[in-house]
């Protein structure tokens, strides 16, 4: 499958880091195990467009990740 534009605007990355981290924060805090695997089946497209589109790792990460202090 060929695409005709291949790369985003700003705007539309910015859109989707965007949709990431909402959903990112969804995923972490929701107590609703169905409602949790579904936003966590979401992220998963949504990490391979982020690294398809060579976006930068520092603006998103697993939600399962934590930080080191």
């Amino acid at each position: 499958m060929t695409n005709a534009h291949p790369y985003l605007t700003t705007e539309q990355e910015q859109q989707l880091l965007d949709i990431y981290r909402v959903l990112s924060d969804l995923a972490r805090t929701c107590q609703v195990p169905t409602v949790s695997a579904a936003v966590r089946a979401a992220l998963a497209p949504l990490h391979t467009a982020l690294d398809g589109q060579d976006l930068d790792h520092d603006h998103y990460r697993h939600p399962d990740d934590t930080l080191a202090s």
